[in-house]
């Protein structure tokens, strides 16, 4: 049996920070088969630090996170989501609403930052946009960048993710239209001159929404909900053109995926290794796959135990993101996850990524999902079934 190595285990393991296992058998609708081409894992059970306040709508609302990391202060870091109905909503790190801007119907989110600032990128349905929001370190306000919004051509804007190039002050937007399309914008945030322009566009063919760029290995992963998970080169001159990663399971037709595929983020380890990680959205879990080899690394599902003791599983979510270490709290960083809250109003969970990172690595040191379930204390707890 392999074994974990030591720097990783001791950034799992600070704090005695436990992961919770379950069998197939103790969580509603985990199988191994059902005879339609799906083949599924056990999936890791992790529980959530923290939930953020429901978005201020009802019905499908909440949709994407991003996180912004404190460049001194981890415990000033914020969470922005999305409220596909309203505009945008910003967190601390225990969920708590800071700002609740009404920008239009906002649906997907992403961070960055470069040499010039840090900057949010989201891309709007109301005019078929990407808006760019200043994150200001100081007063921890994230405020519109006036001027700076790209006009896309897009006939109906959808997914989206930010990435910055080494030495470039600008940002890189991909933007994916329920169409297929998706183009790839260089947006210079700071006023004067063109707020944009267009780099690439190219077809994935169906409906995109969930992107991660992996800049350390010049990739872009592309979700297209109904079929599978794509990897594209950032450099459009790199062949091959796009290589597909994994299918949505379907009749005669085997894959490790489940409609609808929803959000893509990377859990970085640093060296180049990690985990890309897939929203399956129909079956309430988390794919994840290993960023170097790009082989199957197993699934994860998410709990939070509310103040009231209640149990609630994680479910249908679409975004999903994920952030580096934020000291000292969350020396691995975060995973923030959108939940639909059982038909109350929508919110978002954030894990410790310290869990995920353990229930990924385990089965690849050689070990098996166990038997019982532990919370973040190491009780046995029972997870809840889906209503």
């Amino acid at each position: 049996m392999k074994r974990i190595p030591e720097r990783v285990a001791r950034r799992w393991f600070a704090g005695g920070v436990t992961i919770a296992m379950l069998a197939c058998s103790s969580i509603a609708g985990c199988v191994t088969g059902d005879g339609a081409g799906r083949s599924r894992r056990p999936a890791a059970i992790v529980q959530a630090a923290a939930a953020t306040e429901p978005v201020q709508t009802l019905d499908d609302a909440a949709d994407d996170p991003a996180v912004w990391v404190h460049p001194t202060d981890g415990s000033l870091s914020l969470v922005l989501g999305t409220n596909k109905k309203q505009g945008l909503e910003v967190y601390d790190l225990d969920g708590r609403r800071l700002q609740s801007l009404g920008d239009g119907l906002v649906n997907n989110v992403d961070v960055v930052q470069t040499p010039s600032g840090a900057w949010a990128a989201a891309s709007n349905r109301t005019d078929q946009s990407v808006r760019v929001y200043a994150i200001d370190a100081s007063t921890r306000q994230v405020r519109p960048v006036p001027d700076r919004t790209v006009a896309t051509g897009l006939d109906e804007v959808y997914g989206l993710c930010a990435y910055a190039v080494p030495g470039d002050e600008r940002l890189h937007v991909a933007v994916g239209s329920k169409s297929g399309v998706v183009r790839i914008f260089r947006v210079d945030p700071r006023a004067g001159g063109p707020a944009a322009e267009l780099m690439r566009e190219f077809a994935v063919g169906g409906q995109v929404e969930g992107m991660v760029a992996d800049i350390e290995h010049g990739w872009l992963y592309v979700g297209e909900e109904a079929v599978g998970l794509w990897q594209y080169p950032l450099d459009p001159s790199r062949e091959p053109a796009r290589r597909l990663i994994d299918l949505v399971a379907g009749p005669g037709r085997s894959g490790g995926l489940t409609p609808d595929v929803e959000g893509v983020t990377i859990l970085d380890v640093g060296g180049g290794s990690g985990w890309i990680v897939v929203s399956c959205q129909g079956e309430d879990r988390f794919a994840a796959y290993d960023r170097r080899t790009l082989r199957p690394a197993g699934s994860f599902s998410v709990v939070f135990r509310s103040p009231d003791g209640r149990l609630d599983r994680v479910t249908h979510t679409d975004g999903i993101g994920a952030s580096g270490p934020i000291m000292p709290r969350f020396p691995s960083g975060v995973f923030v996850a959108q939940d639909d809250n059982d038909g109350a109003a929508q919110d978002f969970k954030i894990v410790d990524r310290r869990l995920i990172e353990a229930s990924l690595a385990a089965p690849a040191a050689g070990g098996e999902p166990s038997m019982k379930t532990w919370s973040l204390n190491g009780s046995s707890t029972e997870p809840p079934k889906n209503p």
